[in-house]
């Protein structure tokens, strides 16, 4: 049976997520409630919102550490699974065989989708919490408690499935198959090798970089009626931008700086080359506080519709250090390399 220490470690954090996720819950639902209701003073309404917006500074704490604990963990598995040659191997376990173990791919997979999109929801959370706090205005208290009860289901249901992952045995045959077979590590081109693809990938990565810090300097320097400061005209764009990164980073990145031609792996990408890892961060932190920014303009414009938000603004400000980061730190170790 394959087990490791970090899957130990793992099981325990998704316990404490799991705990956290089940009172924030409870307690953003009977804030949703309250708000909407008008039942509990003001007093004790905003000692509940409160309480669920300190439960949500221990979700989102707790779900970056289970993310980082979650690729320790199957990166422990590597060398005790014949013929996973890195974690993408390891995310394989299980895929064609029968019973339960079938379930272990596809929970890594929901596992992969779900923590990105716990930290974006908890994060928005927290943001709108943090404009209410400013603002003091009650009539954004539903608003906030839908998001922070919204952050506390995705927690539970994060929780839930790494539990479901760790618990289910790792007996299953591996099938050698996939980007992390032997031949991903030879020199021989594999069939249908597209020469061009490399080039493709630099130029929609670095035209989708640029247009993202365009649209972003657009929105900040726009007057009061601009389109892009109302938030939502750059969700697309920054969206479309995160997946053609990724494609970037598998496609040329991996290759490149692992000196690996036909190796395309993010996997190993970012556990040998730990500055990748920094970057992708970077990213992903941008298009979240892309996101962020849509998230207080809608809140901004129910109370003030005519006024932008300067909350707003300012993750903005943070999403535009993030883009021209993360590529100056990919175009440095690709000029290195």
């Amino acid at each position: 049976m394959v087990t490791s220490g970090y899957a130990t470690l793992a099981g325990f954090l998704a316990v404490v997520e799991l705990a956290a996720a089940v009172w924030a819950v409870l307690v953003g639902a009977r804030s949703l409630w309250a708000a909407n209701s008008g039942h509990d003073d003001a007093e004790r309404l905003e000692a509940r919102t409160y309480l669920a917006g300190l439960l949500a500074y221990l979700l989102l704490g707790a779900s970056l550490l289970s993310w980082l604990v979650f690729y320790f963990m199957l990166d422990s598995f590597v060398s005790q699974w014949k013929g996973a040659m890195c974690v993408y191997g390891v995310t394989q376990i299980g895929a064609g065989s029968y019973g339960i173990h079938r379930w272990l791919p596809r929970l890594v997979l929901l596992e992969q989708t779900l923590k990105p999109l716990l930290i974006f929801t908890t994060g928005a959370a927290l943001v709108a919490y943090r404009y209410y706090r400013r603002q003091g205005t009650r009539t954004l208290l539903p608003h906030v408690a839908l998001l922070l009860l919204l952050a506390a289901a995705l927690a539970a249901l994060d929780a839930a499935t790494e539990l479901a992952y760790v618990a289910i045995p790792k007996r299953e045959s591996l099938p050698n198959s996939g980007c992390c077979s032997a031949a991903a590590f030879s020199q021989e081109p594999p069939a249908r090798a597209n020469p061009h693809e490399p080039r493709q990938w630099t130029s929609a990565f670095y035209a989708s970089q640029t247009l993202m810090v365009l649209l972003v300097l657009g929105a900040g320097a726009g007057g009061k009626a601009s389109f892009l400061r109302r938030g939502w005209p750059l969700l697309l764009p920054a969206g479309m931008t995160l997946a053609i990164a990724m494609e970037f980073f598998v496609h040329v990145a991996s290759p490149a700086l692992l000196h690996l031609p036909y190796h395309h792996c993010i996997y190993d990408l970012v556990a040998r080359v730990p500055e990748s890892a920094v970057a992708l961060s970077l990213l992903f932190a941008a298009t979240c506080c892309v996101g962020w920014s849509a998230v207080v303009s809608g809140l901004a414009r129910r109370e003030a519709p005519a006024e932008p938000s300067g909350e707003a603004h300012h993750w903005l400000a943070w999403s535009l250090l993030g883009y021209v980061g993360s590529t100056a730190m990919i175009s440095f170790n690709l000029w290195l390399a």
